[in-house]
């Protein structure tokens, strides 16, 4: 009861004060909503709330305690799976189903997957229209780099093993999922195996070392920021190199890669790092479609259809992946 509790409390104190502020000076940028304003002081509240925790099992308990179960879900069929041995989600909507396959890689900053992320990965399965596989790969600090990177690589070798046509699919994820994404494509590459048609990166954080002037300039307006980034990449690579290619992927050779689709707020801390992305991949040859929102936070899309940003973001996502998918020639 305790965490939703205090997860009601923190909604309580967002919806106030975000309430009373827009009324003295209206709201903190022209294009927010009261609800996409409250949504986002709500969700600065819970980080800090969870990340306060010294025990990484509390944080999970009390992230997984305020569950805000997405509407969508009535019209997508659930199973588990085990591809390559890895158990998983296999997500697929009941209606308008297309051929092809999404490998999800969910964020969390590698350390959880809480049933919330729901709110994100289901509109995507049906912004997608396709199949898709969310893999439980191992999280930090039990399991800590490059654990992850090894489940998501046997995942989609074994999604190969059941039939999946690498031209019919699409590796995604949110976040450190985006991150664990790329890291995928280059043990894929690196291994000589056969690459996927397209990867999708929301808000991809490809760089654990937290560098970029937008980690302090955008610290008001989303709701991580520099300090919680830097205590997660320490769960997950305890010691180690937090600028590794396989652990960091800005900081890697990006050629061969496959071609990339990105949507970013431009209000993310983790925007500098996002748009060096861009750049050093374009640099190195790879196909780069990016897509960014003004003002939006860290994995805006989320709000779904309570917030029109949103929506649009989750309708290009859709015209994009399902294009890729349908179309057999060669990128």
């Amino acid at each position: 009861m305790q965490p939703f509790l205090s997860g009601a409390w923190n909604f309580t104190q967002a919806v106030t004060v975000v309430t009373l502020r827009r009324v003295r000076r209206g709201p903190g940028r022209p294009s927010w909503s009261w609800v996409y304003e409250a949504g986002v002081d709500f969700l600065r509240r819970q980080s800090r709330t969870v990340t306060s925790m010294d025990d990484i099992a509390l944080q999970r308990a009390y992230a997984d305690g305020l569950w805000l179960p997405s509407l969508a879900k009535i019209v997508i069929e659930e199973r588990r799976c085990a591809p390559g041995g890895v158990p998983s989600r296999c997500l697929r909507p009941l209606f308008n189903t297309r051929p092809g396959a999404l490998l999800y890689l969910h964020g969390g900053a590698y350390t959880m997957y809480v049933r919330t992320h729901d709110r994100l990965i289901v509109p995507v399965c049906l912004s997608a229209g396709c199949t898709t596989y969310v893999p439980d790969y191992r999280l930090a600090p039990e399991h800590p780099f490059p654990a992850a990177v090894d489940d998501s690589l046997r995942a989609y070798l074994g999604l190969l093993d059941m039939g999946v046509d690498p031209a019919r699919l699409v590796v995604g994820g949110d976040s450190a999922g985006a991150g664990l994404a790329l890291a995928l494509l280059h043990r894929l590459r690196e291994e000589g195996k056969p690459l996927p048609r397209l990867a999708l990166l929301i808000s991809p954080w490809i760089d654990l070392a937290c560098s970029g002037c937008s980690m302090d300039t955008n610290g008001s307006v989303d709701w991580i920021n520099r300090e919680v980034s830097l205590q997660m990449a320490q769960q997950y690579l305890p010691g180690g190199d937090l600028r590794h290619p396989h652990a960091s992927p800005l900081f890697s050779d990006l050629s061969g890669l496959p071609p990339l689709y990105i949507q970013a707020g431009e209000g993310e801390v983790l925007y500098d790092q996002i748009m060096d992305l861009v750049q050093r991949a374009r640099a190195q040859g790879v196909h780069v479609d990016v897509e960014t929102w003004p003002d939006m936070c860290h994995e805006f899309q989320a709000f779904d259809r309570f917030v029109p940003q949103s929506r649009t973001a989750l309708r290009r996502m859709g015209e994009v992946l399902r294009k890729a998918l349908d179309d057999q020639s060669k990128p």
